[in-house]
């Protein structure tokens, strides 16, 4: 049965939907920048791929990730098999992959997504929404340590490609919450008015994986999936 706005809440408040478990219902957080714009170039780039490609990108980026190359009914299999967590996690991962480091094909010149949206001039974007786009698209994927956390504030990091560089202090709050020290990072590191943010997927390594990575890339300052 529909319940209308000026009917009891079902929650037995004594007070009418409206004011009570509807206001709660419809209320919803503003969208950040970052994620607003995250958002709309994933999309003005999807409509522009396809499912197809999308697809294919899709396969390219697990084959690459975690070395999976058996076809389509293992990709299949392994998705089949997520949790809700997980499967947002591969999504988010995906979503990166395809704006930030797959190379796209354009009139016979190679691009990533990312350059692809900003140069395009019909991405619409705010001044905010913009300006991080641009720090996320100069932000290299990097391999980072985690040397200190400091509780509901943010990550000192050290990136083990440079480690002779300063630690620079990390302003992520949500992350304090889970990360320890020792904890090795793939990620992107933007500097947004004067601070350093993570942006874009975050890849948890073994220390045994950073090892092989480390040993994989020599000397080369930044991390290419592909």
């Amino acid at each position: 049965m529909k319940i209308g706005r000026n009917d009891p809440c079902p929650c037995g408040s004594g007070r009418k939907y409206k004011h009570c478990c509807l206001a709660r219902e419809s209320a919803v957080a503003p969208e950040s920048d970052a994620l607003a714009a995250r958002r709309k170039a994933r999309e003005w780039l999807h409509t522009r791929l396809g499912e197809r490609r999308l697809g294919e990108l899709t396969q390219d980026y697990l084959d690459v990730l975690l070395d999976y190359h058996s076809g389509h009914d293992v990709f299949a299999r392994f998705v089949r098999d997520l949790d809700d967590v997980e499967r947002a996690t591969l999504q988010a991962g995906v979503n990166d992959w395809v704006l930030c480091e797959a190379r796209h094909e354009r009139h016979g010149d190679s691009t990533r997504g990312i350059d692809w949206a900003l140069h395009a001039g019909d991405l619409p974007l705010t001044p905010p929404q913009r300006t991080y786009l641009e720090a996320l698209a100069a932000a290299p994927l990097r391999l980072y340590e985690v040397v200190e956390v400091e509780p509901e504030r943010g990550l000192h990091l050290r990136d083990l490609l440079q480690p002779d560089q300063p630690v620079p202090f990390v302003h992520e709050v949500a992350a304090t919450r889970s990360a320890e020290p020792g904890l090795i990072l793939g990620a992107r590191l933007l500097a947004l008015d004067g601070r350093h943010q993570l942006g874009g997927a975050v890849y948890p390594l073994s220390r045994l994986g950073a090892l092989e990575i480390l040993d994989n890339f020599g000397q080369r300052s930044v991390l290419r999936f592909g």
